[in-house]
């Protein structure tokens, strides 16, 4: 596990990372000291961790128990109850959300389709970090294992713009 912060690099905050951001401490708030794991993923977590993406959506990673207690706690924002979902590329226990105006996925025993035509694992856990902005502590995806998982998928730009934040960090 790794801990990183704001006094890695300059946080070029933006209206949407903002925006997300306060929808990630919604989410927070809610679980509380509940036993859930969750860990945040995609666009939100890249930026917050210094990555120059543009911020989409808010992606969380969970296990199949952390779904079924974010489902409830986030009841009132559903937009799709959190079930099996399968396409070509991806499956997982899925749900979505909308959260003052950001849509949030969560996903639990997710997998994605390698280039190889082979299924990932599921869920690294071990592969936590732990962001610490504003008093929350978020836990995230390291970007080692979002650089796997992009170079995994064919998505080379996203890795490449993951793999340069990994050695502006380690120079």
């Amino acid at each position: 596990m790794y801990v990183g912060g704001v006094g890695w690099y300059n946080l070029n905050m933006n209206d949407n990372l903002i925006r997300n951001l306060g929808v990630v401490k919604v989410i927070a708030d809610r679980i509380g000291e509940r036993n859930i794991r969750w860990i945040l993923s995609g666009s939100t977590s890249l930026r917050l961790q210094g990555v120059d993406v543009d911020v989409n959506d808010i992606d969380i990673v969970t296990d199949e128990h952390g779904a079924r207690g974010l489902d409830e706690l986030l009841a009132a924002y559903r937009t799709k109850k959190s079930a099996y979902s399968s396409t070509e590329n991806y499956r997982s226990i899925y749900g979505k959300y909308r959260i003052n105006d950001v849509d949030v996925d969560i996903m639990a025993n997710f997998q994605y389709k390698l280039k190889s035509g082979e299924w990932s694992d599921i869920n690294v856990w071990s592969e936590v970090g732990v962001f610490d902005y504003n008093g929350m502590r978020l836990p995230v995806l390291s970007l080692e294992q979002e650089l796997k998982e992009y170079e995994s998928m064919g998505r080379a730009d996203k890795a490449a713009r993951i793999k340069a934040r990994i050695n502006e960090l380690f120079q």
